[in-house]
C-alpha cells in the first residue's frame, strides 16, 4: 500500500473510513482467534489490516515478517499496539488541544454555492465550475478530517456560528469526562504526576534516602524523579513550559478557528501545539519505560537490587515495587521483557567477566595474526621459531579447524627462510 502521507486527501479519506471499520469490527474478531479457525475471510481481513498498517513507516518490519511467514494467528496480538500507533499518527496532522486539556479536531465547514437568478453567463459558468472544483478538494479534507475525529472519538470545530451550551449540558459533559476518567485508572505520571508538575507548591518533604518509610499513598513524579536517568530528569522539568506552550497555541487556533479565520492562518499555531504535545508526551513515555525498567529489575535482578538497596539505605522494596507496578502494567510486553533480559544479562558480572575474557582473546588472536602478516621481518631461523609457537597459541585460542585457514602464512615464513638458507649456502 502506498505511504499515507504520499496519498491524495480523497485516498486519505478513503484509508481511514477503512481502518475504522477495520479497528471497531474487524479487529476485534481477529485477536479474539486462536491458532484455528482461521477462515479465508479472516485472512483477508488481517492482509488488508496489515496493508494498511504498512502504510506507516513504523509498521514496515511487522508488516513484512508477516507477510513473510504467514503466522498470522501469532501475531494478532499487536495489532491493537499498532492500531494506536496509527491513529496517533492520523491524530498529528489534525488534532489539537484546547486550553481545558480537551482535544478537538478543526474541520472547516462544508463548502456551499450560492448563484443568482436567472441564466449565468458565460464567465460566470466558468467561474462556478471551477469554485466547485476547488469547493469539491475542501469538502474531501473536511471529510477527512471529520472521519479522523470519529475514529479518534473527540470534538470537531468548525468555522460556522455554534450555540452556546447551557449550563445543564455542560454539566452533563462534565459528569460524563469524570465518570469516563474514574473508569481508567490512570499511571501515576500521567493522574498525580501530571497535577504535581502543574502545581504551584510541588515540592515534597519525602527525600529518596527515607523511601523505606514513605506511606502507601501513591507518590508525585518528583518523589520518584531521582530514580529517573540525569538526562531524562533534565527532559522532565521542561513538560510544564511544554504544556503551557501546548495549550496556549491550541486555545490560539481554536478561537480563531471559531471566529472563521482562513485555515493557513490557523495552522501555524495548530502546529506549535502538536508539536509541544508531542514532545512532552514523548517524556512521558520515556518516564514510563524508565521506571517499567525499575520494577523489572528489582524484581529480577539480584546485583540491581543489592546496589538499589546500598544506595538508598532500602531494607525492603515492597513499597517502591508498589508505586512503581502501574508503570510496569502500562508497557509490559514481550519485547519489553525480551529487552530487560538482555540489559539484566549484559550487565552480570558473568557477563561482563565473559566480555573481558572474549576481548582479551580477539586483542590477542589480532596480534598473533598481525604478526604472522608482517613482511618487513627478515626470514630468520628465530622469526621462524616464534610465528611456529605464536600458530600454536593460535589453534589454543581458535581450535584447529579455525585456525587452519592461517597456517599458510607460517609455511612461508618457513619456505622464505628455506630459501634463504639455499642461497647462503650457494
Amino acid at each position: 500500500m502506498k505511504q499515507y502521507k504520499e496519498m491524495t486527501a480523497e485516498e486519505q479519506l478513503r484509508f481511514v473510513t477503512d481502518f475504522t471499520i477495520f479497528e471497531k469490527e474487524k479487529m476485534p474478531v481477529l485477536t479474539a482467534l486462536g491458532d484455528t479457525g482461521w477462515t479465508d475471510n479472516n485472512r483477508a481481513d488481517m492482509e488488508h489490516g496489515l496493508r494498511m498498517i504498512g502504510a506507516f513507516s513504523f509498521g514496515a518490519r511487522f508488516v513484512a515478517d508477516a507477510f513473510r511467514y504467514g503466522d498470522y494467528s501469532r501475531r494478532t496480538y499487536r495489532l491493537p499496539f499498532y492500531a494506536r500507533l496509527v491513529k496517533k499518527e492520523l491524530a498529528n496532522d489534525v488534532a489539537l488541544r484546547g486550553g481545558d486539556g480537551r482535544a478537538f479536531v478543526y474541520a472547516p465547514a462544508m463548502q456551499q454555492q450560492f448563484r443568482r437568478r436567472g441564466r449565468p453567463t458565460k464567465e460566470e459558468t466558468a467561474m462556478y465550475a471551477a469554485a466547485a472544483k476547488a469547493n469539491a478538494a475542501a469538502d474531501i479534507e473536511t471529510r477527512k478530517q471529520q472521519a479522523i475525529a470519529a475514529l479518534l472519538g473527540i470534538e470537531i470545530v468548525t468555522n460556522q456560528t455554534l450555540r452556546e451550551k447551557n449550563n445543564a449540558e455542560l454539566a452533563a459533559e462534565r459528569a460524563e469526562r469524570e465518570a469516563k476518567a474514574a473508569k481508567q485508572s490512570p499511571s501515576l505520571f500521567e493522574g498525580v504526576a501530571q497535577d504535581n508538575l502543574e502545581s504551584d507548591d510541588a515540592g515534597s518533604d519525602v527525600s529518596p534516602q527515607t523511601i523505606e518509610t514513605i506511606s502507601q499513598a501513591r507518590l508525585h513524579l518528583d518523589q520518584l524523579r531521582f530514580l529517573l536517568s540525569p538526562t531524562l530528569q533534565e527532559r522532565v522539568d521542561t513538560v510544564r513550559e511544554l504544556r503551557q506552550r501546548a495549550a496556549f497555541a491550541a486555545e490560539t487556533a481554536k478561537q480563531m478557528a471559531e471566529k472563521g479565520e482562513k485555515p493557513e492562518d490557523v495552522k501555524p499555531y495548530a502546529q506549535e501545539a502538536a508539536t509541544a504535545t508531542e514532545q512532552y508526551e514523548a517524556i512521558y513515555d520515556d518516564v514510563d519505560n524508565e521506571l517499567a525498567a525499575v520494577y523489572y529489575r528489582l524484581k529480577h535482578d539480584g546485583d540491581y537490587t543489592k546496589k538499589f538497596c546500598e544506595r538508598y539505605q532500602v531494607r525492603d522494596t515492597s513499597v517502591i515495587l508498589k508505586q512503581l507496578r502501574p508503570y510496569f502494567d502500562k508497557v509490559k510486553s514481550p519485547e519489553f521483557e525480551l529487552r530487560m533480559k538482555s540489559i539484566i544479562e549484559q550487565e552480570s558480572p558473568e557477563y561482563v567477566a565473559r566480555m573481558k575474557a572474549e576481548k582479551e582473546k580477539k586483542t590477542e588472536i589480532d596480534s598473533i595474526l598481525k604478526y604472522l602478516r608482517r613482511k618487513d621481518k627478515e626470514p630468520t631461523k628465530q622469526r621462524l621459531e616464534t610465528a611456529r609457537k605464536r600458530y600454536g597459541r593460535l589453534v589454543e585460542l581458535m581450535g584447529e579447524e579455525n585456525a587452519s585457514p592461517y597456517l599458510p602464512l607460517v609455511q612461508a615464513i618457513e619456505k622464505e627462510y628455506k630459501d634463504r638458507q639455499k642461497r647462503n649456502a650457494e
